[in-house]
């Protein structure tokens, strides 16, 4: 562009110049002709004395006559050249004035991207929005292929053979809206249209104006996302009118809510009140969350976290008023990050659920991917779900208000799992469900009027009558695990929970206590724990990979052998100890092998972190799931040299023959 402005400005020049010359070449030309016009006049009437004396003294004056007719007409000639030339140069002038402000419309217009193209795709003219839209400066784009700057691979030869038709055929390009390629690799939403212009030459050249689209893109996500959520709402509404129990509905609830909303978890959290202190505390009831982030249900922190005491006093003050807590984590305090922050959420919303106009809990968003705000269609909806489920939860609380809470709690016990019996304030039994008496081999009537501390085992049993002393002291629930006696004299493991009970007046007669048969758990704990002894405490180097052979897990062997620590080698893949001696086909052969039969074993040469390279026994086994499915590989070595150095004396030279080893 720049060389064609100055051929531009060169031909303007040259013109101009020869312009100039020509009309001054006028009055020259004039001056002969009036010169001539006389000599010729005075030469005529010279000879014509010795013709026709009659008529010899006309031709002096019809000749100056002829001679100044001649030199009016040029003159007028003259100056309708130079005005004539002055019109043309004013015309030359505006024209280049015209295209100069054309040229700096196309570079400032601030929300078109306009870009130049020769006939060979090649960028001729790139503007400012361009610059802001694509990403590439002006500098970076001048010169470079329009397919190979912003046009995305699979258009690429649609694009080419578009242009080439429309440079052949003159088949324009039609506007369309398109996904072009920024520099960083993203694609953006653009409007683009096409115009092709001739420049001085001859030359055709294309020139693309693009709108950036991304804006009116979002706004329409987020109807069409509002759309969802508010028929979301609405059906939420309805089930929960049908349905007497609101927790039947909450997990099909959020899990239709978390995916609309495109968030990573939806929660729900019920308050409660420390027995003791009088706190306000929170607890998670309900969760549905995402493949990509990490659940939290069973987060102990989560439980009976205080408000106040656990960093929330501002929470608890803001949903008490009934106003969301919305915003980026890192915006919030210190003491809501040390709990937000260890869950991965970059961005919270949260609004209160009221019971009977109390604050009763909080249902919440949680996005751990991006800093997003919350659209205001977001905010009421969640706000309208809450709503909802507190209209829920209060019809809940009056219908079970109305049923006698004695005969509901028989007919619970009576067909209960769970071993339930009634004590008294002594620990006597009073009241023992069937399943008690049927997981115990006991008959009914032989168990009422025993302590229940009768069959505890005798080491445990002083410290589960200190529990259930100190819960009734206290009027609070205790929980114990215990081994207790059945009637064949074995015993079972329990997990027992007590809940004083009291009079009509509120004083405490005894306990109600509800236990769980958990001897396989115990047991599976006891095998967990005779595991991790054995990994930690084998001499044999262990690894841990999950299914992508990122590491997981490795013993103390492992760091032992190869000078790498747990934190060294974590998220790691045992490409890290590669030694460089054994080519692809090993590795296929040995991955085949693990693939196709489950495991392998041989010997293979691996590097220590200080560089050194020593020969290793290795296994590796992979791990299924109950479905069939991969989950694991476990990987367990031995140092063959230390091996074979406890088998026998290295002989002279062993060293050095490995070195030479393949």
């Amino acid at each position: 562009m720049l060389e064609a402005s100055s051929s531009r400005g060169l031909k303007f020049l040259h013109h101009e110049t020869t312009g100039f010359r020509r009309i001054r070449s006028i009055p020259v030309s004039l001056l002969l002709t009036v010169l001539v016009g006389l000599c010729a006049t005075i030469a005529l009437f010279w000879t014509s004395r010795s013709g026709t004396p009659e008529y010899h003294w006309l031709i002096l004056p019809v000749g100056l006559l002829l001679t100044v007719l001649l030199a009016g007409c040029l003159r007028d000639l003259w100056r309708r050249l130079i005005h004539a030339e002055a019109r043309a140069s004013e015309s030359t002038a505006a024209l280049q004035e015209s295209e100069q402000k054309f040229r700096r419309l196309l570079e400032d217009i601030p929300n078109i991207a306009v870009q130049g193209y020769d006939q060979q795709r090649r960028v001729i003219f790139w503007n400012a929005a361009s610059e802001r839209l694509y990403g590439y400066r002006r500098d970076e784009a001048l010169g470079q292929s329009l397919e190979d700057l912003i046009i995305p691979p699979p258009m690429r030869p649609q694009v080419i053979q578009d242009i080439d038709r429309w440079l052949r055929a003159s088949w324009p390009v039609p506007s369309a809206e398109l996904e072009l390629l920024r520099k960083d690799g993203s694609l953006v939403p653009v409007y683009s249209s096409h115009v092709m212009l001739s420049n001085r030459q001859g030359d055709r050249e294309m020139y693309c104006l693009d709108i950036d689209l991304s804006e009116r893109k979002r706004a329409e996500t987020a109807l069409v996302q509002r759309d969802i959520l508010l028929k979301m709402a609405a059906q939420t509404a309805a089930r929960l009118l049908k349905e007497p129990d609101p927790s039947l509905v909450i997990a099909t609830c959020f899990a239709e809510l978390g995916q609309a909303s495109n968030v990573d978890r939806v929660y729900l959290f019920e308050n409660s009140v420390c027995p003791r202190t009088g706190a306000l505390l929170m607890n998670q009831r309900h969760e549905w969350c995402a493949d990509r982030a990490t659940v939290q249900i069973d987060n102990p922190e989560l439980q009976n976290l205080p408000y106040v005491e656990g960093g929330f006093e501002r929470w608890q003050q803001t949903l008490a008023a009934n106003e969301p807590i919305t915003g980026l984590v890192r915006d919030f305090p210190e003491s809501e990050r040390a709990i937000l922050e260890p869950q991965d959420i970059l961005s919270i919303l949260v609004v209160p659920i009221n019971v009977h106009g109390e604050f009763w809990g909080f249902i919440g968003f949680d996005d751990c991917h991006r800093e997003r705000p919350w659209t205001s269609a977001e905010r009421n909806i969640l706000q309208n779900i809450a709503s909802n489920l507190g209209e829920a939860i209060a019809r809940r609380r009056a219908e079970a208000g109305l049923q006698d809470s004695e005969e509901r709690f028989r007919r619970l016990a009576d067909h209960i799992r769970d071993l339930v019996c009634q004590i008294d304030t002594h620990g006597t039994i009073l009241y023992a469900s069937p399943s008690f008496c049927t997981m115990l081999g006991h008959e009914n009537l032989a168990v009422l009027g025993r302590s229940i501390f009768a069959s505890v085992h005798p080491d445990d049993r002083e410290r589960v009558i200190a529990v259930c002393r100190e819960s009734l002291e206290r009027n609070t629930v205790g929980q114990v695990e215990c081994r207790y006696q059945d009637a064949g004299g074995a015993y079972l493991w329990l997990e027992a929970v007590g809940n004083p009970l009291h009079d009509a007046v509120g004083q405490i007669i005894g306990a109600v206590i509800s236990s769980r048969d958990i001897t396989e758990r115990k047991r599976a704990e006891q095998e967990l724990r005779l595991a991790a002894q054995v990994f930690e405490n084998s001499r044999e180097a262990i690894m841990i990979t999950d299914a992508q052979t990122r590491i997981l897990s490795v013993n103390r062997a492992f760091s032992d052998f190869t000078g790498y620590t747990v934190d060294e080698v974590i998220g790691q893949t045992p490409r890290l100890l590669a030694s460089g001696r054994h080519d692809r086909d090993f590795y296929r052969q040995l991955w085949h092998a693990v693939v196709t039969t489950g495991h392998w074993q041989g010997e293979i040469w691996n590097r220590r972190r200080n560089g050194e390279i020593f020969p290793q026994w290795l296994g590796i086994s992979a791990v299924y799931d109950s479905q069939g499915q991969l989950t694991h590989y476990v990987g367990i070595f031995s140092d063959l040299e230390a091996l074979l150095r406890r088998v026998r004396p290295a002989p002279r030279g062993f060293a050095r023959g490995a070195e030479e080893r393949p």
